[in-house]
C-alpha cells in the first residue's frame, strides 16, 4: 500500500529505484549492521557485502543485548537481523525495531523453519526478508540497497504527510493551531472535564486597533503584529492550555481545571499586559489593546460550540468599552444578541420602507444672534420598537455595510431640506455626519449628485467627520476627503478634543472647521485650566483660519464662557433641540418663539452677554 501511494506521488524516484545498480548506487557507502550469532552466516554475509567490490561498510554484533544500544543511533543505514537468534531474542528485537523503524530499515534473515516468525517480522515493519543461506551476492546487495532506498522514500512520504497534516491544522502565519484543530482539541478537553467533573474556561480575544495598524502601515505590518501576538500568547500560557488563532485578529485560549473566576481574571490580565506591550513594526513603535470575553464549562455552556459562542458574546460586550477590557458571559447577552440580529434584519429594509427620517438641530451664532446652520440627525421609526436614536442602529449599519446606502439617503434628503430654507448663499447650511466606511465607496459622486439634483450650492453643505475616523483614515479615504473639499463644501472635524486627538490632522488643507466636543465644556467657566485649554484650541483655530463651533451647550454658564472666550457658534439643547426640517424654517425668520431666540432675549442673558468685554 505504501509503495503504491509513493508510486503515485513520486514516480520519478520509483523509476530510479527500479534502475538501481548496487555497484553504482551511492557515492557514500551504505553502513550495514549485521545481527547474527552464527559465525558462518556472519562471514557469508560479510562476503556478500564486501566493501572492496561493493559500496558497503559493514559491522556486526552477535546478540540482542549488544544490538539494542545501536538501534536508532543514526550510525547505521540498515540492519540485517537473523531470525535464528536464541529463543525470544529475535522477536523482542523486532518489537524494538518497530519503535525505531522510522530511523533504521531492517532486512530479516530467515530459513524455512521460521516461516511464522518471518510473517511476524513483516507485520512488525521489516523492509524485506532474505534467506540466511542465500548464495547470490548481487541479490543480497540489491535487497539491502532497495531496503535503504524504500525506507528513505517512505520516510519522505511520512514527512510529507506530517507536513500536510500540520499545514491543515495550523495557522500559516502564527504557527498556532487553527480553528479546526482548536475545535477538535476543545471537544476532547470538554469531554475530559465532563468525565473528571472539572471546570474549563475559554477566553476569546479580539485586538483593539489592529485595523488602524493594517491601514496605516500595510498588511505586512499587520501580519508581523499577529505573529508577535501569537508568540506572546504562547509565552504566557501553560503547557496544559489550548491556544489558537481563529482567523483575522481573533485568538482563543482554553484554560483547563480552573477553580474560580478570579483565577481566570488574573490570567486575562496577564494576557492584556503581554499583548498591549509596545511592538516595533518597520522601525515604528505600535501598541494595540485587546478585548477579552470569558465563558465557563459547564456553568455557561455544555458543549464546545456553545462555549465558543458564549465567550464570543462576552468579547463583543467587552469590545463596546475603550479596550483592554475583560467581560464574563451573562445570560442577558443572549437577549441583546437576539435583538441585534433582529435589528440587522430590519435595518436592511428601513430605507425602502421609508422608516428613516431626519431631524435638524440648530446652530446659532450668539454674537450675530441668528441661526446659521443645522445638523442633520438620523432617526428610525421602528415598526415595533418605535423611535430609535442613531446610537441604537448606526453601529449595526456600519458592521453590515448598510451605512453606505443609508448615507446616500441622508445626503440627498439633507440637501433637499436645506433648499427649503432658502436658495441664496446666505441661507443656513446643513451639516451631515459621515463615517470612514461611507468614504470607501463613491461617496463623492453621491455628494455631487445630491448637489446637482437639489441645486444646493456647495458652500451650504458641511461634511462632518469624527476626529477618530480622520486619524485612522486610509489613503483612499484621504483622497476622497480631498476630492470632497475640491467640490467647494466645508469639511469639519467633529468631536474635536474628545480624547483621540491628533494635531497632525489639522495639517490637512481640506479642513475648514472644528466642532469642539461637549467634554471640553464640562468644566468651562469653573476652572482656569479648562478655560486655558479651550482658549488654546480657539487661538490655534483662528491662526489656521478655521471656523469653530461648540457642541453640547447645556447651561447659560457654558454659553457665557464660550461667548467670552471667542467661540461665536454654538449648538446644544439650551439653544434648541432637533426638530423636523419644516419646523426649523420659522426659526430662520427669527421666530420669537424659537428656543434660542427666547433665550437670547431674556433680560438676564442679554445683559450678561452684552456686558462681556475682554477685560472680564
Amino acid at each position: 500500500m505504501q509503495i503504491a501511494i509513493f508510486r503515485e506521488l513520486c514516480p520519478d524516484t520509483l523509476m530510479q529505484l527500479h534502475d538501481l545498480d548496487p555497484d553504482r548506487s551511492m557515492q557514500q557507502p551504505i553502513r550495514v549492521l549485521i545481527v547474527v550469532d552464527d559465525v558462518r552466516t556472519m562471514m557469508r554475509f560479510r562476503d556478500h557485502l564486501d566493501p572492496t567490490t561493493r559500496h558497503f561498510q559493514v559491522s556486526q554484533v552477535s546478540s540482542l543485548e549488544k544490538a539494542l544500544p545501536l538501534l536508532g543511533n543514526q550510525e547505521h543505514d540498515v540492519a540485517l537481523v537473523d531470525l535464528d537468534l536464541p529463543e525470544g531474542e529475535a522477536r523482542e528485537l523486532l518489537h524494538r525495531v518497530r519503535v525505531t523503524s522510522e530511523l533504521l530499515p531492517v532486512v530479516a534473515l530467515f530459513d524455512e523453519a521460521h516461516a511464522s516468525l518471518t510473517i511476524d517480522a513483516v507485520r512488525l515493519g521489516v523492509q524485506d526478508c532474505i534467506s540466511r543461506y542465500e548464495k547470490d551476492s548481487g541479490l543480497v546487495a540489491r535487497v539491502v540497497s532497495y531496503a535503504v532506498e524504500r525506507h528513505r522514500m517512505l520516510s519522505a512520504l511520512r514527512e510529507a504527510r506530517e507536513k500536510e497534516h500540520h499545514d491543515a491544522t495550523h495557522d500559516s502565519l502564527t504557527a498556532l493551531p487553527n480553528r479546526h484543530a482548536f475545535q477538535t482539541a476543545l471537544t476532547s478537553a470538554v469531554e475530559a472535564a465532563r468525565r473528571h467533573e472539572t471546570n474549563l474556561a475559554l477566553l476569546f480575544f479580539d485586538l483593539d486597533g489592529f485595523k488602524a495598524v493594517n491601514d496605516s502601515l500595510g498588511h505586512e505590518a499587520g501580519d508581523a503584529l499577529l505573529t508577535e501576538v501569537g508568540k506572546r500568547l504562547r509565552r504566557v500560557t501553560r503547557k496544559s492550555d489550548l491556544v489558537a488563532r481563529l482567523g483575522g485578529d481573533e485568538f482563543v485560549v482554553a484554560l483547563r481545571q480552573v477553580d474560580e473566576p478570579r483565577a481566570v481574571m488574573r490570567a486575562a490580565e496577564q494576557f492584556i499586559e503581554a499583548i498591549s506591550a509596545p511592538v516595533t513594526l518597520f522601525n515604528q513603535e505600535c501598541k494595540v489593546g485587546v478585548s477579552i470575553g470569558a465563558a465557563f464549562y459547564p456553568n455557561d455552556a455544555d458543549s464546545p460550540n456553545a462555549l465558543i459562542r458564549a465567550a464570543d458574546l462576552a468579547m463583543y460586550n467587552a469590545k463596546q468599552t475603550d479596550g483592554n477590557a475583560v467581560r464574563f458571559y451573562e445570560d442577558e447577552m443572549d437577549r441583546e444578541v437576539h435583538e441585534r440580529f433582529a435589528l440587522v434584519a430590519n435595518v436592511r429594509d428601513a430605507t425602502r420602507r421609508d422608516e428613516l427620517f431626519l431631524e435638524y438641530q440648530p446652530q446659532i451664532d450668539v454674537m450675530a444672534e441668528r441661526l446659521v446652520g443645522a445638523e442633520a440627525l438620523l432617526r428610525w421609526m421602528h415598526p415595533e420598537r418605535g423611535r430609535l436614536a442613531p446610537s441604537e442602529f448606526l453601529g449595526i449599519a456600519e458592521d453590515t455595510g448598510m451605512i453606505e446606502e443609508i448615507g446616500v439617503y441622508v445626503i440627498h434628503e439633507a440637501c433637499r431640506t436645506a433648499m427649503n430654507w432658502g436658495d441664496h448663499d446666505d441661507a443656513p447650511y446643513v451639516c451631515v455626519n459621515v463615517s470612514g466606511r461611507q468614504l470607501r465607496g463613491d461617496f463623492v459622486g453621491e455628494v455631487r449628485s445630491a448637489l446637482g439634483e437639489t441645486r444646493l450650492t456647495p458652500r451650504r453643505l458641511v461634511i462632518e467627520m469624527a476626529e477618530r475616523s480622520m486619524i485612522d483614515a486610509s489613503g483612499r479615504i484621504l483622497a476622497q476627503v480631498e476630492e470632497l473639499a475640491d467640490t467647494g463644501i466645508t469639511l469639519c472635524v467633529d468631536h474635536f478634543g474628545a480624547g483621540a486627538g491628533s494635531l497632525a490632522i489639522l495639517q490637512w488643507e481640506s479642513i475648514r472647521s472644528l466642532k469642539l466636543d461637549r467634554s471640553l465644556l464640562a468644566d468651562i467657566g469653573q476652572g482656569q485650566r479648562a478655560n486655558r485649554i479651550v482658549t488654546a484650541i480657539l487661538t490655534l483655530a483662528r491662526r489656521l483660519g478655521l471656523e469653530t463651533l461648540a457642541e453640547g451647550v447645556e447651561t447659560i454658564a457654558q454659553l457665557r464662557a464660550m461667548r467670552f472666550l471667542g467661540c461665536a457658534r454654538m449648538q446644544g439643547f439650551l439653544l434648541g433641540g432637533p426638530v423636523a426640517g419644516d419646523q426649523l424654517a420659522p426659526q430662520i425668520e427669527e421666530d420669537p418663539k424659537a428656543p434660542w431666540r427666547e433665550l437670547l432675549d431674556r433680560p438676564e442673558v442679554k445683559s450678561t452677554l452684552g456686558s462681556l468685554t475682554a477685560e472680564d
